[in-house]
């Protein structure tokens, strides 16, 4: 059975105290599940894969919480000032959020950087119960070698305006820096949840092998799904989100 989708704009206090911006996308009938969807390196929460997917989970009874992380979007906030500890406490705030207004997420997603912010906090998180990241980094190293790559000032200057995907953000030292302190590897090791890790077969940002790390790391159960001939952000092909977000509908609704 699929529910028409209502889609609501929200705002909640974030984990620095900024405002953060969202949109709840959530079945007429009364949703089964609650889910976060934590968005990819500097990319919105409408970003068309994240979209894509959380109204397809959203047509399938599962509401979806989808945000903008501190200074990106329609959010406020400094993203210069950001690191990846606060987007894991961005996090943190959405589900609390989500606690208070409907009940705990029991799942998370996340999309590359995203799925790794999942990961590293799912277990500070009571009552999820399973993950599911797409194209997601087994190492931030890769993140803060393609940064230093980009801008080697970010070694030494407080901040660098950075080209990424074509989009012009401004980026800081204290987030290269943050990469480091984090291991993607031991968070999946240490999680005590279903697992379901996706990687594209074409990724040209995140190699597949790093989705394969992943699900070797992680315990049981776990699940591994391969996206036949897409890339990093699903956009070569439109409908690989739709169908993704089927996928991980079936999955969710099996574990």
């Amino acid at each position: 059975m699929t529910f028409t989708v209502r889609s609501t704009n929200l705002v909640f206090p974030g984990g620095s105290g900024q405002t953060l911006a969202a949109t709840f996308e959530a079945p007429e009938a009364e949703p089964h599940a609650f889910a976060l969807f934590a968005p990819c390196f500097t990319c919105s929460k409408d970003s068309k894969a994240i979209v894509r997917m959380s109204r397809e989970l959203a047509e399938r009874g599962i509401a979806v919480l989808r945000y903008d992380v501190t200074g990106i979007g329609e959010s406020e906030g400094d993203f210069s000032e950001t690191s990846f500890e606060s987007q894991q406490e961005d996090l943190i705030a959405a589900a609390a959020f989500l606690r208070a207004r409907h009940r705990a997420p029991a799942l998370l997603l996340g999309i590359s950087l995203g799925g790794a912010v999942a990961i590293s906090t799912a277990s500070r998180l009571p009552g999820v119960g399973a993950v599911a990241v797409v194209n997601a980094p087994a190492s931030l190293d890769h993140l803060r070698m393609t940064l230093l790559r980009l801008a080697p000032e970010l070694a030494t200057v407080d901040s660098k305006e950075v080209v990424i995907v074509g989009q012009k953000v401004r980026i800081g030292r204290r987030f290269v820096d943050d990469l480091r302190k984090h291991s993607v590897m031991d968070a999946v090791a240490g999680l005590d949840v279903h697992v379901l890790v996706a990687a594209a077969t074409d990724d040209e940002i995140v190699p597949p092998d790093h989705g394969e790390r992943l699900f070797e790391a992680a315990g049981h159960p776990k699940s591994f799904l391969a996206i036949p001939g897409s890339d990093h952000l699903m956009l070569r092909d439109p409908d690989t989100a739709n169908w993704l977000g089927r996928m991980v509908a079936a999955w969710f609704e099996r574990v």
